[in-house]
C-alpha cells in the first residue's frame, strides 16, 4: 500500500490519550460521534514516567474526571496527594469506564487540511481521514530546556525532569536542580533525602508558596470555594490572575528550597542565568563550577504543535507556536480543536479538576460542526429543517432556562434537526426550545404516527396486553360518576381509550373525543365514535357539561397546555373531574437518559414536560383543584430510551428492533424495572387527579 493511502475515514480523530483525549472520547461516545483516539505510547503515559516517589501537587478530590463517581478518588483520603501508582490505577479505572476506541503506538507527525470540510492525519504507517481534529497532546509536550544548556560541555551530565526516575541514575557528587516549582522541589527534596550527595544546589523560580491550610481550611479547599479554580481567563480578576501565573508558574505547597536548606543544607541560587563550559551563572551574581555535579533541569515544558500544517499558519497560531482559540475552538480552521491547553478557559485547565469541563465543551463544539451529517446518519432523515419558533415556559412564562439535554427524531425520522430541552430555572418544567412551528404538524406526525393506527394492531399480545391495563386505568378514572355520565377525551388520536370504555365500561355512558388531526378523527369515526375535530380551545362545546374529562399522553403535545386546561375547565362541570397522565420528569429513566435520549422527550413532538410540582402549577393556574397525583408503571420511555440510545450509537439494526413497542420482552423487562421505579414513587408517568370546585367553591 502507498503511504499516502487513506486507511480510513472517523468524524473525529483525537490526537493524545492522556486526561484530555480520554475525557474527549469519553463526551464523544455520549453523542454518538465516531472517533478514534491515536497515541504514541499507552493512555496516560505521562503518568506511568512519572519519578519515583512522586506526588501530586493537587488533592485527591481535584484529581477525578467525570467518568467516575464524584466520591471515587486515586486513594482512600480525598485530601491526601497520590503518588504515580494511585493515578495509574485510578486512570485505569477510568479507561475500564469509558472503553475509547484508542489506537497506541502510533505517532502522529502531520495533520493536514484538505479543503473545507476534510483533514488527514498522516502517522508513521497510515492516512486517516476526518472532518474534525481534536489535539489533546498538551501544551506542555515537549520538555524546554534553556538555550544555553547547549554551551554546557558534553562532560557535565543533564536531563529533564521527565526523564528523571530515581537517585540512582545521578553519579556524580553533586547535584544542581534549576527550577523550584512543584517538580523541582519534589525531586530535590527526594536528592536530600537520598543522602547520596555532597551537595545538592537550587536555582530559585521565584515559585509563590501555598500555606497547607487557612484558620484549619485546606487551602484548595478554600480556593475552590471562592471560585478561583474556575476563574475563566477573560475576566478581569482572570487576566490578573494569569498575568501573575504565567510569570511566577504555578504555586507550589510546602517544603520550600529555604525549607530544605535549612533541614539539608542545600545551597540557594537566583534564577538560571547562563552557562559557559567552566560555571553556571545565576541572575543574584552567584557562579557554580561544573565540576562533579549534574544538572536537572526542572524548568517545564512547551507547546509543540509544528506537525499541524495548514495555509497561513500565522492566522491560526502565535509566533511561538500557540494556537490562535477561543476555549479551544480555531475559528481560522474549521474543524481543528484542543483541548488539555495551558489556560485553555480557566485556571484549572490543563489540571485534571478542569480538563474534563473543557472536553465537554469542545465535544459539543464538535457535534454542533457536525449535526447535519450527524442527523441524517442516526435519523436517515435527508429533508429540509424544520421551521422552529422560541418559546418560554407554559408553566410560569419565565425565560429563564438551563440546557439539559439534546437529540434527533429517533423513531420516524421525520426531520434532521438536533432538537434541545430547557428546564425552567423557576418551576422546573422541561420543554423543547425551540419547537417546530405548529404548520410543521403534519410532518412531525407522519402516517405512521402510533396514535394513527395502535387500533389497528389488535392482533398482537401485547396490544391486548396493553389494552387490558389500560382499560383498568379508565374505568378507575370514571369511578362513582352517574350512568347517564359525559366523558370526553382530549386528543382521542384514533379512538383507542373511548373504544376501551365502549367495550369495558357502562353502555350508557355519552362518549367523545377531541382531536386535531384530520387522520385520526376519521379513522375513529369509522368505527362509531363522535369525534370533535380541531382544538378544545376552538370548539364550541357546551360549558358545564362533561363529568370526566380526561388527557392521556396528550398535554405534552400542545402549543398552549394552559390554554388546553382552561378550555378543559369551562367544558367540565362544577365537581367534575379532570385527569391527566403525562410523561414524569422526576422518573429513574429521566435522571439516566435525559443528556438526550430519554423516550419521554419524543423528538420533536414532546413540546412541554412536567413534574408532579410544575403540572400541580399548571393545573391550579387553570383553576382546578389537586385531588392527587401518583405515579404509574409503564415500560415505554425505557424501552424508547435504550431504542434511542442504540440509534443514536448506530448499533446493528437487528438489535434496535429488539426495543420497541412490538417487542414483549422487552415491555416485559422494563415492566418490572417501572414496578420497581414505582416503589420509590418514581415511576415513568404522572398519573393526576384534578376537579373543578364547584359553584360553592367547595
Amino acid at each position: 500500500m502507498d503511504e499516502f493511502d487513506v486507511v480510513d475515514e472517523f468524524d473525529v480523530i483525537v490526537v493524545g490519550g492522556g486526561q484530555a483525549g480520554i475525557s474527549l472520547s469519553h463526551y464523544l461516545k455520549e453523542r454518538g460521534i465516531s472517533h478514534i483516539v491515536l497515541e504514541r505510547d499507552r493512555p496516560f503515559s505521562s503518568w506511568h514516567d512519572r519519578w519515583d516517589g512522586f506526588r501530586t501537587n493537587t488533592p485527591n478530590w481535584m484529581n477525578t474526571l467525570p467518568v467516575l463517581p464524584a466520591d471515587v478518588v486515586p486513594s482512600d483520603d480525598p485530601d491526601a496527594f497520590a503518588t504515580r501508582q494511585e493515578m495509574v490505577d485510578y486512570f485505569n479505572k477510568c479507561l475500564a469506564v469509558v472503553d475509547p476506541p484508542i489506537r497506541t503506538g502510533v505517532e502522529v507527525q502531520r495533520i493536514a487540511k484538505v479543503d473545507n470540510d476534510a483533514w488527514e492525519v498522516h502517522t508513521q504507517h497510515d492516512v486517516y481521514r476526518t472532518r474534525c481534529v481534536a489535539v489533546c497532546s498538551g501544551a506542555m509536550s515537549t520538555p524546554n530546556i534553556p538555550e544555553a544548556s547547549a554551551h554546557i560541555l558534553d562532560f557535565v551530565p543533564q536531563l529533564h525532569s521527565s526523564d528523571y526516575r530515581n537517585p540512582d541514575q545521578i553519579e556524580t557528587g553533586s547535584v544542581l536542580v534549576v527550577g523550584t516549582a512543584s517538580s523541582g522541589v519534589q525531586i530535590g527534596k527526594l536528592l536530600c533525602e537520598s543522602g547520596r550527595f555532597d551537595q545538592i544546589h537550587f536555582s530559585q523560580s521565584g515559585v509563590m508558596v501555598l500555606p497547607e491550610s487557612i484558620l484549619g481550611i485546606p487551602t484548595h479547599r478554600l480556593v475552590h470555594f471562592f471560585r478561583f479554580f474556575d476563574m475563566k481567563n477573560d475576566s478581569v480578576i482572570g487576566r490578573l490572575l494569569y498575568s501573575g501565573l504565567e510569570s511566577r508558574g504555578d504555586p507550589i505547597m510546602r517544603p520550600t528550597p529555604k525549607d530544605l536548606r535549612k533541614k539539608f543544607g542545600a545551597q540557594l541560587h537566583g534564577r538560571f542565568a547562563d552557562a559557559d563550559d567552566s560555571f553556571v551563572r545565576f541572575a543574584d551574581g552567584q557562579t557554580l563550577p561544573l565540576d562533579d555535579i549534574t544538572i536537572v533541569w526542572c524548568t517545564g515544558f512547551r507547546p509543540a504543535f509544528e506537525f499541524v500544517d495548514i495555509p497561513e499558519r500565522e492566522v491560526a497560531f502565535h509566533a511561538m507556536g500557540y494556537p490562535r482559540h477561543v476555549r479551544g475552538v480555531v475559528d481560522a480552521a474549521p474543524g481543528l480543536y484542543f483541548v488539555g491547553l495551558r489556560y485553555q478557559h480557566t485556571v484549572a485547565s490543563h489540571d485534571i479538576y478542569g480538563v474534563a469541563k473543557d472536553a465537554e465543551f469542545i465535544a459539543d463544539q464538535i457535534a454542533e460542526r457536525l449535526s447535519l451529517s450527524l442527523a441524517e446518519a442516526v435519523t436517515g432523515a435527508t429533508t429540509a429543517p424544520l421551521k422552529m419558533v422560541s418559546v418560554d415556559c407554559c408553566v410560569c412564562e419565565s425565560t429563564d432556562s438551563d440546557l439539559i439535554g439534546s437529540g434527533f427524531d429517533y423513531e420516524y425520522r421525520t426531520a434532521p434537526d438536533e432538537f434541545h430541552a430547557h428546564q425552567c430555572a423557576a418551576c422546573g418544567s422541561v420543554y423543547m426550545n425551540p419547537r417546530p412551528d405548529v404548520s410543521e404538524f403534519g410532518r412531525i406526525y407522519p402516517s405512521t404516527y402510533h396514535s394513527l393506527n395502535f387500533s389497528e394492531r389488535g392482533a398482537s399480545l401485547v396490544h391486548n396486553v396493553r389494552s387490558r391495563l389500560e382499560a383498568t386505568r379508565l374505568l378507575r378514572y370514571c369511578e362513582g360518576v352517574l350512568s347517564d355520565a359525559r366523558i370526553l377525551d382530549v386528543g382521542c388520536g384514533d379512538g383507542f381509550h373511548l373504544q376501551l370504555l365502549r367495550e369495558f365500561g357502562e353502555d350508557t355512558w355519552n362518549l367523545e373525543g377531541v382531536d386535531i388531526d384530520s387522520r385520526a378523527v376519521e379513522m375513529a369515526a369509522k368505527k362509531g365514535l363522535k369525534i370533535h375535530e380541531g382544538t378544545i380551545e376552538d370548539l364550541e362545546l357546551p360549558e358545564d357539561h362533561y363529568d370526566v374529562v380526561y388527557t392521556i399522553q396528550t398535554v405534552e403535545h400542545v402549543a398552549d397546555p394552559h390554554g388546553m386546561l382552561s378550555a378543559i375547565h369551562r367544558v367540565l362541570k362544577p365537581g367534575g373531574r379532570l385527569v391527566i397522565v403525562t410523561d414524569n420528569t422526576d422518573s429513574i429513566d429521566f435522571g439516566w437518559f435525559k443528556k438526550g435520549y430519554w423516550g419521554g422527550y419524543h423528538f420533536p413532538r414532546h413540546w412541554n414536560l412536567f413534574n408532579r410540582s410544575s403540572l400541580e402549577r399548571l393545573a391550579a393556574r387553570g383553576g382546578f383543584e389537586t385531588e392527587r397525583i401518583e405515579t404509574i408503571v409503564s415500560p415505554v420511555n425505557w424501552v424508547y430510551s435504550i431504542h434511542n440510545y442504540l440509534v443514536g450509537r448506530r448499533a446493528p439494526k437487528w438489535l434496535i428492533n429488539r426495543f420497541t413497542l412490538e417487542s414483549p420482552v422487552s415491555l416485559g423487562i422494563f415492566t418490572i424495572v417501572d414496578m420497581v421505579s414505582q416503589k420509590f414513587g418514581r415511576g415513568a408517568l404522572l398519573n393526576a387527579f384534578f376537579s373543578k370546585p364547584d359553584s360553592h367553591g367547595s
